[in-house]
């Protein structure tokens, strides 16, 4: 369900929040050994990369992070592939999260093991341990992109996945590989860089000129059904390919870009037409990361920056290349890839930056029963501004409506003076600013808010609870309950 409002209070924009809440260094432990991937779940972040003998002991080409420090994950990745490929040695290209609320992420690369699972190019790790996705690649694992629906997307160098024919991209739903058409015209073709789209279509960027029969020079669209080419803009063979969708519907590529006529290293699809956002380089960018306001994260020719308001600016300066970046729900922007400065500071291999404004989410005030138990509200993904803050209640009436409510000031109040069906003792614990009603479904409900992009409410707090109507089979209303109830503090990534 997601609830659509105006918050009262978006008044005056000012930039002046943004100016007091910049991206801070924050202390990491280093990595010997490129970083390729970078990827967060369920809180915790992990890395992926080279496993060389020029690696600690603890790396293993994948690791967790804790604290400021690196934990090799249940051994590692492991095994010298059969086939050739540089590095010649086992190596993690891309890690990905499912959307599937879970601690799982899938790893992708060029490996016979992960741990002691035999696993060629592809494994499941569950936050505890490690798991095959059938038989694996017979190539190389090159990129990954999470679908809707907890499964994934896979591209690279390969022909077949699990036993299945499949040109150089697949995908896994859970249980089995499928192809995706006739795939990418071999052979040369790879897939380096993919991403799903607020629709839920696939784009994938990499060196190749067909995909599915379609002439496509180095960028496609996968709709479910068939392969599209994208109008308007090309990427020839280089040494960067990324691709990332903004919640808005745009879509930013960055690589050896063709606009039209104009050549570029980041391009611009705003749902009408493309635009050349960056002149070329000599090393076009090789990751791009969408922030929850819609802003674009990339390395340029001046260090990593940031595309907000139509205009690049600096986050801080970059020795080396950035080749992975991921922004997670704790205001925490990784960098992965080979360099040893960031922002004047010696650093191997991995960076983090801090948001200093970060969104948070506190409990205030107990939720009250209804006669099968309790309706349980917490955070899915926090409150950003410009970002869509999304909750998740769990136990819930088996036939049930839920109000969700938010409000802007804080107030505890019975329930029953404004609803006398509901349970005893039952309270309220915000201002009822605005309301949207939703059906549950199987017990559970999951509510979206869309936030404004408006720095002026930085560090503002919002509340959030549901009152909860059960049902019974005729539809009649037999009790009113509450959940516990949220504070959010907004924050600006």
């Amino acid at each position: 369900m997601r609830d659509v409002c105006t918050l009262a209070v978006c008044a005056a924009l000012s930039m002046a929040a943004r100016a007091q809440c910049p991206l801070q260094l924050s202390p990491v432990a280093q990595l010997s050994g490129g970083v390729n991937g970078v990827a967060s779940a369920a809180g915790v972040t992990y890395v992926t990369g080279y496993a060389s003998q020029l690696s600690s002991p603890t790396w293993g080409g994948f690791a967790r992070a804790n604290g400021s420090t690196w934990a090799e994950v249940d051994g590692g990745l492991k095994g010298a592939p059969s086939w050739s490929t540089f590095p010649p040695i086992p190596f993690g290209a891309a890690v990905e999260a499912l959307n599937d609320g879970t601690a799982t992420v899938v790893v992708g690369g060029q490996f016979v093991y992960a741990g002691t699972v035999a696993a060629n190019g592809l494994a499941l790790y569950d936050g505890a341990a490690w798991s095959a996705m059938g038989a694996g690649v017979n190539g190389v694992v090159r990129a990954l992109a999470a679908d809707r629906q907890g499964g994934v997307f896979a591209g690279g160098a390969f022909t077949t996945v699990d036993g299945v024919a499949a040109n150089r991209v697949a995908h896994w739903d859970g249980s089995q590989w499928t192809a995706l058409g006739s795939g990418v015209a071999t052979p040369g073709g790879v897939v380096f860089g993919m991403t799903v789209t607020n629709s839920g279509d696939l784009v994938i960027v990499g060196s190749f000129q067909a995909v599915g029969g379609v002439a496509a020079p180095g960028i496609a669209r996968w709709d479910g059904a068939a392969w599209h080419a994208l109008q308007g803009v090309a990427l020839a063979p280089s040494f960067g390919y990324a691709v990332a969708g903004a919640p808005n519907g745009d879509l930013f590529v960055g690589g050896a870009v063709q606009v039209g006529p104009t050549p570029a290293s980041v391009a611009r699809w705003d749902g009408a037409s493309w635009s050349a956002l960056l002149p070329p380089t000599f090393l076009p960018p090789r990751a791009l990361e969408i922030l929850p306001d819609g802003s674009l994260v990339v390395q340029t020719s001046s260090g990593l920056s940031r595309w907000r308001d139509g205009s690049f600016s600096v986050v801080t300066t970059v020795s080396g290349q950035v080749t992975a970046i991921d922004a997670n729900d704790r205001g925490q922007l990784h960098l992965g890839g080979s360099f040893a400065n960031v922002g004047g500071v010696f650093t191997s291999n991995v960076a983090r930056l801090q948001a200093a404004c970060p969104a948070t989410a506190a409990p205030f005030g107990p939720g009250c029963a209804w006669s099968g138990g309790a309706a349980s509200l917490q955070v899915d993904a926090p409150a950003w501004l410009g970002g869509t803050y999304r909750a998740r209640a769990d136990g819930l009436p088996p036939h049930a409506v839920a109000a969700s409510v938010y409000g802007l000031t804080p107030q505890v109040a019975p329930l029953w003076n404004l609803l006398p069906m509901t349970t005893p003792g039952c309270l309220t614990y915000t201002s009822a600013d605005f309301v949207a009603l939703a059906a549950a479904a199987g017990g559970a409900l999951v509510t979206e808010q869309d936030l404004p992009n408006a720095p002026s409410l930085v560090g503002a707090s919002l509340y959030h609870q549901l009152v909860v109507f059960e049902l019974d089979a005729t539809g009649a209303c037999v009790s009113v309950s509450a959940s516990n109830a949220l504070e959010l503090t907004l924050g600006v990534f």
